[in-house]
């Protein structure tokens, strides 16, 4: 794209006027980077300011190029020429202009400019995230079915404007949790939040011993991996009626329980939703301990497998700390475990999957509060689910979060899956444990478990 045009026209009305609000701006912020960005993106005193500024240039903006013709060079162009107009008669950080003019484009180009810094082309790996990046962002978004007769988040975080454009937050690092954001095609789930769905949890496992594991030592440290289904042809044939259940059902999501298959189940899974006209979009595959890598360098997971409509297969290695009781010996989970979560973006729908302790991790509450996924997949193989019934609350109400967990209940007191829905009261819906293979079925329209399924596995 030729940008000498918009470059001329930037330089003849960047006369004082212009300068002048990038002045005003400064001293409002008292020249502190932070106090800065607010001014851009908060609702703070001289937000009268930033939006005068704002304004003309969008109106420098507007109508000087096409959508498709801005590239991230052009950009870079741009911002440049902004600055170079402004040298002469004010100092302004860098920081601020990319600010300024990423919030114009925002305003006269919409979200597929603005998301500029994301991933353009579906497919390829997540992007790590760093402290000041900006991120697609869901911004106060619609009512959704399910809130059925209040706000469904404290009124403060119903519109926070603070450090975001229309489509666009700043990343804020929290703690050691890596972030990453993903794209995939928009149409993997559209419109989440503005018409009903039914998002289900399967439970296919209700003892010990439907399961095997490999129990070791390592430097005097009693440890476990490998846990696997003992009969993978049983395991099948539960996992295939709750799969054929669900596609009869008109689930659009479904959750399977952390550890519930093997190598060969998830193979016959994958090949199972890969079959033409399949209704369910998004399926989180349980989890697998999975060894990755040469036997020299070989890293020990416990991975989950998102699959979707089309071709969307997306992995989340487990970083949280489990241990398990095997009779009067307590042993650790042998995984290699790396903070990180990313956040998946279809259109308008974004999601992320955490496996069972992870939702347990100090830092990751708070990044799912910014980040506010539409949709949070949680496959769970935990003998209490007391723990996360207290802190579901925290991803629905602060993040607006619908909360789907799917849990192997070894134990009378274990719920076979929850549900959070994104209410300010009654967030948590319950499903009772009871007999295996079952399916239950959460119907966003009326806000709870329309049907729990106990199936015939043939």
């Amino acid at each position: 794209m030729n940008v000498d045009p918009w470059v001329a026209g930037l330089r003849a009305q960047s006369g004082d006027s212009l300068a002048g609000l990038f002045r005003a701006l400064l001293l409002a912020g008292r020249r502190d980077e932070d106090a800065l960005k607010s001014a851009l993106y908060g609702s703070m005193p001289w937000d009268g300011v930033r939006q005068q500024l704002v304004e003309q240039l969008a109106s420098a903006l507007d109508g000087a190029f096409d959508d498709e013709d801005l590239g991230e060079d052009d950009f870079t162009a741009l911002q440049s020429a902004l600055s170079a107009a402004l040298a002469q008669r004010t100092i302004v950080p860098d920081c601020v202009v990319e600010r300024a003019l990423v919030e114009a484009l925002d305003a006269t180009r919409g979200a597929s400019v603005a998301h500029r810094l994301a991933v353009r082309v579906r497919g390829q790996p997540a992007r790590l995230l760093t402290s000041g990046d900006l991120v697609p962002a869901r911004i106060a978004p619609p009512a959704k079915p399910w809130n059925l007769d209040a706000p469904n988040s404290p009124p403060d975080r119903l519109n926070d404007a603070f450090d975001r454009t229309r489509h666009l937050l700043l990343f804020r690092q929290r703690g050691a949790l890596e972030v990453a954001v993903q794209h995939h095609d928009p149409n993997l789930l559209p419109d989440f939040e503005r018409r009903a769905h039914r998002v289900g949890v399967a439970v296919l496992n209700d003892t010990l011993a439907d399961f095997a594991w490999d129990a070791y030592e390592r430097n005097e440290t009693p440890l476990f991996f490998g846990v696997r289904p003992t009969d993978s042809a049983v395991q099948w044939r539960r996992l295939s009626a709750v799969l054929d259940r669900a596609e009869a059902e008109g689930l659009d999501v479904l959750v399977l329980p952390e550890l519930a298959l093997c190598d060969q189940t998830l193979a016959a899974t994958e090949i199972w939703m890969a079959a033409p006209g399949r209704r369910l979009a998004l399926l989180a595959a349980g989890s697998v301990h999975r060894k990755v890598g040469t036997n020299g360098a070989s890293r020990r997971l416990n991975r989950c497998v998102v699959l979707g409509q089309p071709t969307v297969r997306v992995v989340h290695d487990k970083f949280g700390t489990f241990r398990f009781d095997d009779g009067a010996t307590h042993r650790l989970e042998d995984i290699d475990r790396h903070p990180r979560l990313t956040l998946h973006r279809a259109g308008e729908l974004t999601f992320a999957v955490v496996i069972c302790a992870d939702f347990f991790e100090p830092d990751l509450h708070r990044t799912l509060a910014d980040l506010r996924p539409c949709l949070l997949l949680v496959p769970a193989f935990s003998p209490r689910t007391q723990p996360f019934e207290g802190l579901i609350g925290a991803p629905t109400v602060w993040g607006q979060t619908l909360v789907a967990m799917a849990n192997t209940s070894i134990d009378d007191a274990a719920a076979a899956g929850l549900f959070g829905r994104p209410s300010r009261t009654d967030w948590l819906v319950s499903c009772p444990r009871g007999a295996v293979p079952a399916l239950h079925v959460f119907d966003t329209d009326g806000g709870a478990v329309a049907h729990s399924l106990v199936l015939q596995a043939t």
